[in-house]
C-alpha cells in the first residue's frame, strides 16, 4: 500500500483555514529529525512519518522534489526558501502545496549539525 492508505476516516481539508506554520529540522546527515505535530495533524500519521529518514528517500516515497532540486540545496549547506513541494494527505488522493525554507545550524566550532 501506498504513503496515502491509512485506516480511519475520510480526511477533510479546510481550504478556507489559514496557511499551517511548522517546523521541521535534519540532522548533520540529512536525517529528519523533528517535524512539528501540526504537519502530521494536517497530512496524516504516515504521511508526515519522516523522522530517522533521509530527504531524499522521503522525496522518492512521496513523489516530491523529482528534479533533486531540494535535496540539491540541502547538500549545499546554504539558507534557503520559496521550495514548494505537493505532499500527500494520508486517506486522500490529495496533495497539498507545502512551502519550505531551510536555515543550517552550525555548532560553537562552526561543525554543520543540520538544518532548521
Amino acid at each position: 500500500a501506498g504513503p496515502s492508505s491509512e485506516p480511519g476516516p475520510r480526511r477533510t481539508i479546510d481550504r478556507s483555514a489559514p496557511p499551517l506554520r511548522f517546523v521541521w529540522r535534519t540532522d548533520a546527515e540529512g536525517r529528519f529529525s523533528a517535524l512539528s505535530p501540526e504537519f502530521a495533524d494536517l497530512v496524516g500519521k504516515t504521511a508526515a512519518d519522516v523522522i530517522g529518514r533521509h530527504f531524499r528517500d522521503v522525496a522518492t516515497t512521496f513523489g516530491l522534489d523529482a528534479a533533486g532540486e531540494i535535496a540539491g540545496l540541502l547538500e549545499r549547506r546554504d539558507t534557503w526558501s520559496g521550495r514548494s513541494v505537493l505532499w500527500p494527505v494520508a486517506g486522500t488522493d490529495l496533495k497539498i502545496p507545502v512551502d519550505l525554507a531551510a536555515l543550517p545550524v552550525y555548532g560553537r566550532s562552526r561543525v554543520f549539525e543540520g538544518f532548521r
